[in-house]
Order: structure tokens, then sequence, then C-alpha cells
């Protein structure tokens, strides 16, 4: 019996990695977020929650490399899916690629950032200096 509660401590020990690495994001930095970006938005949210994995009405504070409307909607995989992000209530920072049908989407790992995250105002700095200001 030792044996069998040691082989299960130790099989479940060993998945566990497993599932935190499927969508474990490599460390980045403002300069590599930009560079796969096909636009950056600052926007605002406010707390509505994703209608099929869209997050609506999204007011636009400010944008780099391209120019976006004053609202927009962005597709994302959603808080519980795996690798989602989730544009909860507040001002979020989104490095925001563009499907083939030109819809905007994002993930976990394209270097988004909420207001309240330490990291924020490091890529906010980046951005004011060296990002494209759309005409």
């Amino acid at each position: 019996m030792k044996y069998k509660q040691r082989f299960f401590l130790f099989a479940l020990l060993n998945l566990l990695p497993f599932s935190a690495w499927a969508c474990s994001c490599a460390p980045s930095t403002p300069p590599e977020n930009y560079s796969y970006a096909y636009v950056v938005a600052l926007v605002r949210a406010d707390g509505s929650g994703p209608d099929d994995k869209v997050f609506r009405g999204l007011e636009v504070v400010r944008s780099w490399k391209r120019k976006l409307p004053e609202r927009i909607e962005v597709t994302s995989m959603g808080e519980f899916v795996m690798c989602g992000y989730y544009i909860g209530k507040g001002v979020h920072l989104l490095y925001l690629s563009r499907s083939i049908d030109g819809r905007l989407k994002t993930h976990d790992c394209a270097g988004n950032q909420r207001e309240t995250s330490k990291y924020f105002r490091e890529h906010i700095d980046w951005l004011e200096k060296f990002g494209a200001q759309p005409e």
C-alpha cells in the first residue's frame, strides 16, 4: 500500500508542471511585444464579460502603430480558457494582432498589462519614447 501511495503522489507531482507549462509565457520586454503586435492600445473596459470570447465596447484611450476608432472589440480566449487574457473592469494596455478576417485579438502571452501590474508603467514609458504615433 505504501508503494501505491508514493507512486500516486509521484505521478501527481509530475503532472502538475505540465498543466502550468501548457500556457507558460516566456518573459518578454516592451520592444518584443511591440514588434509582434499589429497595434497597441490603451483601453478602458467597463467590466462586462465576453460574449463568445469577444470583449465589446472597449474605449480606446490611446493607440500606437495604427489609429483605432473610439471603441473596439477584441477577441480573446476568455478568463478560464488556457492562455486567454481576461479584460476585466479598468485600464489595460493591449498588444493586439489581427486575424485574417480583420478582427483584433489577443492572448495571455502577448504582453498585455493591467493598470495595476507592476510592469504597466515600464511598458507605457517605453511606448511613449519609442512607439510610433498613428497619423
